[in-house]
């Protein structure tokens, strides 16, 4: 009870504890600081019923079931996950990159140990894709060529190849299958395989400037595989420049 103005009124538990920043937990019953209490916008006094103690000893009570429901929900959302990741790394990046850098400073051998791990661990994976997956090496291939091209013409590279270049892994594989266990499309006299060959681009990527001409030039159209000889002298080479070299190869002259 409290008197002001010489009058008394009457203010119940819940305003008065609001006026001191004070809520009471509907779990353990105990009145605590607002400070103890998780935000939570879609309460009325925009904090969570349970306090933060309470909802940690619930939770590790329910560990499993919690962790059944989150890998449940990111797979039934990965999209939207995604999408809500970018965005927030996007409007936070400032704030992120302080908290990133921060970390590494207070936690430098941990982080060292990690990047041995996680080096280690991404090179084993690569190994055993390579073996399953006699393709893959193709697709590593395509991925270090557009990032270098990326690279030489100042841009950075935010999307996945195959996406940007607007395929399908599906489709990548069956084109190059088409070229395998023939005679290479240039000289005719090498058989082609998955270990002696590279991609080769029918107009070369150097020629290009602006991002939409690296996609362009990254269409399956423009994708080949030759044998490594050839993919090496042709190099920058034009097919006009490239076709005269390869006549006089043929015919056994030597190449001035």
């Amino acid at each position: 009870m409290l008197t002001l103005n010489g009058g008394e009124v009457l203010v119940n538990e819940h305003k008065r504890n609001k006026m001191i920043n004070l809520k009471q937990c509907s779990r353990c019953k105990k009145t605590k600081s607002l400070y103890q209490f998780h935000k939570n916008k879609s309460k009325k006094d925009g904090y969570n019923h349970y306090c933060k103690e309470c909802v940690k000893e619930y939770k590790k009570k329910n560990k499993k079931y919690y962790l059944d429901y989150a890998k449940q929900y990111k797979k039934n959302n990965k999209e939207k996950i995604t999408i809500y990741n970018r965005k927030y790394k996007k409007i936070n990046k400032e704030k992120i990159k302080k908290q990133n850098k921060q970390y590494r400073l207070n936690n430098q051998e941990k982080c060292r140990e990690l990047r041995i791990s996680y080096k280690e661990t991404k090179n084993k994976k690569r190994k055993e894709h390579r073996h399953n997956d006699k393709l893959f090496r193709f697709q590593e291939r395509i991925s270090n060529s557009l990032r270098k091209q990326f690279n030489n013409l100042g841009l950075k590279k935010t999307l996945p190849s195959l996406e940007f270049m607007g395929i399908t892994l599906e489709e990548f594989n069956n084109h190059l299958v088409q070229f395998l266990n023939k005679p290479c499309v240039d000289c005719g006299n090498i058989i082609i395989n998955e270990y002696n060959s590279e991609i080769d681009h029918i107009i070369p990527l150097w020629i290009c400037l602006y991002e939409s001409e690296v996609r362009a030039l990254n269409q399956l159209d423009n994708l080949r595989l030759v044998c490594k000889k050839c993919n090496g002298e042709k190099h920058k080479m034009f097919t006009d420049e490239w076709f005269p070299i390869l006549e006089k190869r043929r015919t056994g002259n030597k190449i001035k």
